[in-house]
């Protein structure tokens, strides 16, 4: 795995990670699951996301052995605060192959870890087209987004929605949900 690349990688993801109250932090250690030492780790109150570099023949194997990790620390994490989501990153230093491409995609789509994807850097000039499959994390796809209080999203939103949201959080999502879903609702 490429320095360079690693590092430009790392860069790119801290600067969104950044905006939507991530921080760069030392994973914590998981008993009887080690990961790389080139592993990176950002933790905020809500998700965590792990980039681990590999080689395209590593990738199956460092997804199932980062999904150990993942869920041994959200157990620890979620001691502490509420659910917390996790987001795996398995970076390659470059394109992989059209063969490589296909074994990567079954890694991608396996439903044992959601939210992951795989990326690698792109030849053109733009940062933000060159590392295009890093932005495909979901948590990362509101940059700039309001981090306010309940009682501020309250004030920002019409009638309707304010009634909808209270409604969710008094009532739970599942019985306001079904409250929409009936007839004449």
């Amino acid at each position: 795995m490429s320095d360079a690349v690693t590092s430009e990688a790392i860069a790119f993801l801290d600067q969104y990670a950044a905006e939507v109250g991530f921080e760069m932090s030392t994973p914590p250690d998981i008993e009887s699951v080690e990961i790389s030492r080139d592993a990176v780790f950002w933790r905020a109150n809500y998700a965590q996301i792990l980039l681990w570099p590999a080689a395209p023949d590593q990738v199956e194997s460092v997804s199932r052995r980062a999904k150990l990790w993942i869920d041994g620390s959200l157990a620890i994490q979620e001691k502490s605060s509420e659910q917390i989501d996790g987001y795996l990153v398995i970076l390659l230093d470059s394109e992989p192959s059209e063969d490589q491409r296909a074994q990567l995609r079954l890694v991608e789509l396996d439903p044992e870890i959601c939210r992951k994807t795989i990326a690698w850097p792109v030849d053109v000039p733009n940062t933000d087209e060159r590392w295009a499959r890093l932005l495909r994390l979901t948590v990362l796809a509101l940059p700039g987004a309001a981090q306010g209080t309940q009682e501020q999203l309250l004030t920002e939103t019409s009638d309707e929605q304010a009634r909808l949201l209270e409604e969710l959080l008094s009532a739970g999502v599942a019985p306001t949900v079904r409250r929409y879903l009936e007839p004449g609702s």
